[in-house]
């Protein structure tokens, strides 16, 4: 994906989300009007299910609402690819990626 569609692409999602406007400059930068950075970063998981785990983080990191009055989720999962996208402030996805390390670890054999 080019930089532009890309540019595109996150601001589109986080003003859906509510978190942010963005405003994109001659220069091809995003300029926030209001409102924190948003992030998005994507864990591949090899031992967890993608479903569980995006239930997990949504449980543990959805303490503001959205536009909507509903919880705002920070994590979609894509079980296809058996990954985990999260959208949020940079603090959030760091705890999420902590939260990732804790659960997506090679289940104990029983003997």
């Amino acid at each position: 994906m080019n930089m532009k569609v890309r540019q595109i692409v996150m601001a589109s999602m986080a003003v859906a989300m509510g978190v942010y406007s963005t405003a994109w400059g001659a220069d091809g930068k995003a300029n926030a009007e209001a409102g924190p950075a948003v992030e998005t970063r994507t864990f591949k998981l090899t031992y967890a299910s993608a479903a569980e785990v995006a239930e997990r983080l949504n449980a543990q990191m959805c303490r503001e609402l959205g536009p909507d009055g509903k919880p705002f989720r920070v994590a979609t999962a894509y079980e296809e690819a058996n990954a985990v996208s999260v959208t949020a402030s940079p603090e959030t996805v760091k705890a999420c990626a902590g939260i990732v390390a804790e659960v997506d670890v090679k289940p104990k054999q029983v003997y």
